[in-house]
């Protein structure tokens, strides 16, 4: 099967291939959607659906690629337990799970967690400690399905149990996205995991240039700063996409590699489907990136060249329709979105700086993207990633640049593998500059993943008792409600203020609406 993004060159490996990687991946997207449907959906719609969806899965598993499997090897052995580790460290040092000092960001998501924990589903404002009794219904109204199916073993056993199955969940989700990509290079290289933790946009350089003409310079060799938002715009790097923002990180990790090893159209849209309730904005990039995939095949399509175009888009439509496909858009897609379209901070603006917008684009597009483009990678794919990478910091919703952190997560994601791809095919000596160009792109980029997990180390140091400085740090359940925002800078981003629009109606699992409630503006 055609990848969406195939390697660099040809890379031999064992001949053994599986399609169970890619199906667990599948199933890594579905649950949270099921949990979703199952808590928050009346049992007249969430039964239908749930038995659909579930009906699908096997459809699915016939077409999904089959990927290489690591021959059981001591080799293969000891890479595979060395990456492990150092995963797991990885994602230990983030504050996922609670085990160590967090970003302020967890703060207000250890909340949204206890909650989903302490509160029936579908969650709202109704019995939160702090919360008016006779304060309208707000319904908690964010993308919670990461946190799903550690909450649902935490409501059988404890939240501190739970807090450990959500790092459990986390994990199984990055050695998902890993295998993937070993799946890719037909190998088990080490050095992977290395580039996965250390890859980013040149910040560095970004920081060096503003503090060249600003009053207030950044301390770039002050390894407790997080200089990532120098220029307002803000493309992460892994690291700090599983340190701030895991919850939509991980799933669409697994998805846009599951989208590079060839996922077929056929169930494209299933896939797509499942990651909204989880990964809402990294969505629209990935739909963006599977769109691209499909015109591009069917483009270099040997049938895509003869006939009509009339002809031709009708057997690129014909390549989606399929029960799953149709099944994840009426069953997945349109539950998801009725659910998501009441949060309240949906509005979109313009968004546009043009003193830093320059240099913004030099250090996180220009340069990471150059070398690949000097060893011969100038495809359609490259240019549709350059420019939409190009594109993104001029849009904006809600409080925040999320639609430039968090739409480009996908796309950063694709460049990243290809860097790898590019490091691999590098070996001639013909390769030498762009090897070198490699190298340096890599190590200007490695300041931004290392500055944040050096002030992690610092602040755990500070914070050693993890269990007390949550319990004195995070939000309190009624600010995430939008009460009591006078204590804290809690942006009113989590709730749908208004109990009568379509989703608490209509599908949701009890009719979260009072009696003579009234549609509420925080």
């Amino acid at each position: 099967m055609q990848e969406a993004f195939p390697s660099a060159i040809p890379i031999p490996g064992s001949g053994r291939t599986s399609r169970l990687g890619p199906f667990l991946a599948l199933l890594y997207l579905y649950v949270p959607f099921l949990l979703f449907a199952i808590g928050w959906m009346r049992p007249v719609f969430s039964v239908p659906i749930v038995l659909l969806t579930a009906l699908c899965l096997p459809a699915c598993h016939r077409v999904l690629p089959r990927l290489w499997v690591p021959d059981f090897t001591r080799r293969n052995l000891l890479a595979s337990v060395l990456v492990a580790a150092i995963l797991a460290i990885w994602l230990y040092g983030s504050g996922v799970g609670g085990f160590v000092w967090a970003n302020h960001d967890h703060l207000h998501r250890n909340t949204i967690f206890g909650l989903l924990v302490e509160r029936p589903w579908p969650v709202t404002s109704v019995g939160v400690e702090g919360v008016p009794q006779d304060a309208p219904t707000r319904l908690l109204c964010y993308y919670v399905g990461f946190w799903l199916p550690a909450a649902a073993v935490a409501k059988a056993t404890s939240l501190r149990i739970g807090f450990f199955a959500q790092w459990v969940w986390a994990y199984f989700g990055i050695l998902l996205a890993c295998y993937l990509l070993f799946a890719r290079f037909r190998r088990i290289p080490v050095w992977v995991a290395l580039v996965f933790i250390l890859y980013s946009g040149a910040d560095a350089l970004g920081v060096a240039f503003k503090n060249m003409h600003s009053a207030h310079p950044i301390p770039l060799w002050n390894w407790e700063s997080h200089f990532e938002n120098w220029a307002i715009y803000q493309y992460s790097s892994m690291t700090t996409q599983l340190y701030w923002v895991y919850n939509q990180a991980i799933p669409v990790w697994v998805a846009t590699a599951l989208l590079l090893d060839g996922i077929p159209d056929r169930i494209v849209l299933f896939v797509a489907a499942c990651l909204m309730v989880s990964s809402t904005l990294p969505f629209v990039g990935f739909c963006a990136l599977a769109a691209f995939f499909a015109i591009d095949r069917h483009l270099d399509d040997a049938l895509g060249k003869t006939g009509r175009w009339r002809q031709r888009i009708g057997r690129f439509i014909r390549s989606f329709v399929s029960v799953p496909n149709t099944v994840g858009i009426l069953c997945v897609g349109l539950p998801s979105f009725l659910f998501l379209k009441g949060n309240s901070a949906g509005a979109a603006h313009t968004l546009f700086w043009w003193w830093t917008y320059p240099f913004f684009i030099l250090a996180e597009v220009v340069l990471p993207m150059f070398p690949l483009w000097l060893g011969g990678r100038r495809d359609r794919s490259y240019w549709f990633v350059f420019l939409a990478l190009l594109a993104l910091p001029f849009f904006k919703i809600g409080p925040s640049v999320d639609i430039c952190m968090r739409v480009s997560i996908p796309f950063l994601f694709v460049v990243m593998v290809w860097t790898m791809d590019a490091l691999l095919a590098a070996r001639r000596p013909g390769d030498r500059l762009q090897r070198a160009f490699l190298l340096v792109v890599l190590a200007l980029g490695a300041f931004t993943p290392l500055h944040e997990i050096s002030r992690t180390i610092v602040n755990i140091r500070r914070h050693p008792d993890a269990e007390a400085y949550y319990a004195g740090a995070n939000t309190g359940r009624d600010q995430i409600f939008g009460y009591r925002l006078e204590d804290g800078n809690v942006p009113v981003v989590y709730i749908n203020p208004s109990p009568d629009s379509f989703f608490p109606r209509v599908l949701a699992r009890k009719h979260v609406a009072r009696d003579n409630a009234t549609p509420d503006t925080p």
